[in-house]
């Protein structure tokens, strides 16, 4: 499918992305490249490995006593296209770019326009989502990272 640009609101970046997404980054990777681990300043993504595929779970905190938290298992090929690797969006996610635009969707499991990247789904861009935003960086160190952990894993 087609990349097509989404809304933008006035902090730069698509309407559903949080601009929290931004401060995250690589702080933790497992010995035997069984783990990932990347944080920011209100929230965490752990990625593990799970059987044959990869098992993702997030927290984000929205107050002192607030946070959201959720898990979902990704097949390899959808975990490396959600850090930013090639693909080609299944028809049954396609309808996500169209009405919100994107590069990549997997309907429950992410959703990316170019280096912006939610998951498991687009969320208002505004404190209280249940969704985790995740700003790619340009050295690509987190895509490298979850190369690393899908190709060199033991």
């Amino acid at each position: 499918m087609k990349e097509k640009t989404p809304e933008f609101g006035g902090m730069g970046c698509p309407i559903w992305w949080h601009h929290h997404g931004s401060k995250m980054s690589v702080v933790a990777q497992g010995l035997c490249n069984d783990l990932l681990l990347l944080q920011g300043s209100a929230a965490e993504l752990l990625i593990q490995r799970h059987q044959t595929s990869w098992l993702l779970t997030w927290k984000v905190i929205q107050g002192p006593k607030t946070a959201v938290s959720g898990t979902v298992i990704f097949p390899k090929e959808e975990l490396l296209a959600a850090f930013g690797q090639s693909y080609d969006t299944p028809r049954h996610s396609t309808w996500l770019i169209d009405r919100y635009g994107g590069s990549a969707a997997y309907q429950g499991l992410f959703f990316r326009f170019q280096s912006w990247l939610n998951i498991p789904s687009p969320g208002t861009g505004h404190d209280g989502d249940p969704n985790i935003s995740i700003k790619l960086d340009e050295k690509m160190t987190m895509t490298k990272a979850i190369m690393d952990l899908v190709y060199h894993n033991r």
